[in-house]
């Protein structure tokens, strides 16, 4: 009988879990916000165990200003402006960008040195800040150190709204399994190249690399580390150059030196004074002159 009970209590919770709206994310609280919290729920008992002088009416509608006053601490953001946290993932890769007009906005998300990157690394810093969806979420490439999180945080019901990748990854493996996972979760999958852009108030994402291309015609899925085309995955990684006020971050994924001296010959980097180390600070990356151009 007692194993019965847990079982229905057990898929009780878990339906009750599954409702829309049922759970929300209210991030970390400053010592401030608690003591207003606690400050508020003492006048709600207060109130009710002593406010005898008051009417009935207007002691309800009190103890409902108050209430209404505590769920706005526990719900309301105050964090304001431009944003950049590079997460600890180990072997991997794990960037969130805040904008000044308060959209969330990740970049990568994986690791191949420790386990579980998406449930006990991403998510929790998510959680702790407040951040209820990600707008945008780039995945530079598909190597796993850059996407095995992505997968954990999308399997968990977190809300991504659009996840994007660089043109030319669209019949490879990986992006494939991944992008299925994406609409299961009514994600919206897109797909950008060199000359797109995303602007949200002062903050500007372009993307530098890699250059249009044509789907693949024959259908067929390439092996992991290579696309249906033949090309190389880490050179043709989405490389983003993010602009907010005198804020001025690249971010290569695993691009090397050939798509590095490329960017070098193309764009004015001049401006650039945040590097994201190309491809982990691999010696094939980071090329002299790409360095010489910038000024991180």
């Amino acid at each position: 009988p007692a194993r019965i009970v847990l079982y229905i209590y057990d898929n009780l919770c878990t339906l009750i879990s599954d409702i829309g709206g049922i759970k929300m994310i209210v991030g970390g609280i400053s010592v401030y916000t608690a003591v207003m919290m606690y400050v508020l729920l003492v006048g709600i008992v207060i109130l009710v165990k002593r406010g005898c002088r008051v009417s009935l009416v207007k002691k309800n509608l009190i103890v409902l200003l108050f209430g209404a006053a505590f769920v706005m601490l526990v719900i309301f953001r105050t964090d304001k402006g431009f944003r950049l946290d590079m997460l600890y993932v180990g072997q991997g890769d794990g960037i969130y960008i805040r904008t000044d007009m308060r959209h969330d906005i990740f970049i990568d998300g994986g690791s191949t040195s420790e386990e579980s990157v998406g449930k006990y690394a991403i998510l929790p810093f998510l959680k702790y800040h407040g951040v209820r969806s990600v707008e945008y979420w780039f995945v530079s490439h598909t190597d796993e150190d850059h996407i095995s999180g992505i997968y954990e945080v999308l399997e968990s019901g977190y809300r991504i709204n659009n996840l994007i990748f660089a043109e030319g990854f669209e019949s490879q493996e990986a992006c494939v399994q991944l992008s299925d996972l994406a609409k299961r979760n009514k994600t919206r999958v897109l797909f950008m190249s060199e000359g797109d852009e995303i602007t949200y108030g002062d903050t500007r994402i372009e993307v530098l690399s890699p250059e249009p291309r044509e789907n693949s015609s024959d259908g067929t899925l390439p092996p992991s580390g290579q696309s249906a085309s033949g090309f190389d995955v880490n050179e043709n990684s989405l490389v983003l150059r993010v602009r907010c006020g005198d804020f001025c971050g690249l971010f290569g994924g695993d691009i090397g030196a050939e798509t590095e001296r490329m960017l070098t010959a193309k764009y004015d980097l001049s401006d650039v004074n945040f590097y994201k180390c190309d491809h982990h600070g691999s010696k094939n990356s980071s090329d002299m002159s790409f360095l010489e151009e910038m000024n991180p």
